[in-house]
């Protein structure tokens, strides 16, 4: 994993004020980071845009507080996500959630039956 690039106060004070008055060069060896790493901060801060994927951040997805349709709380959590975290890791740690037997035959209904033998 890349290491986060924490900026002070003063930092970024002197970025805003410096950004279009250096080169790119000499501004990432200022902060000590690579070039590509200043074009985000820049990209982040609104300093500077560069176009391609490559600089672009990824924004908070947008959340709710609908209730979980296991347990009912209302935490926040990404939009269309309709179980909270706790409720979806305890479903994937329980074996008998999954039907081992019907996957193997190729059939993804489950059957009346294993209904009733899982209640």
């Amino acid at each position: 994993m890349t290491r986060q690039i924490i900026l002070t106060d003063a930092q970024e004070i002197w970025l805003a004020k410096e950004h279009s008055n250096l080169t790119h060069q000499q501004l990432s060896r200022e902060l000590g980071c690579c070039v590509d790493t200043l074009k985000r901060i820049l990209m982040k801060r609104g300093l500077q845009y560069f176009p391609g994927a490559k600089y672009q951040f990824k924004e908070a997805p947008p959340v709710w507080q609908r209730p979980c349709s296991s347990c009912g709380c209302r935490n926040l959590r990404p939009k269309f996500q309709y179980r909270c975290d706790a409720c979806h890791e305890k479903e994937e740690g329980d074996a008998s959630f999954f039907d081992y037997g019907s996957y193997q035959s190729g059939s993804s209904r489950v059957t009346v039956n294993a209904l009733m033998f899982s209640i």
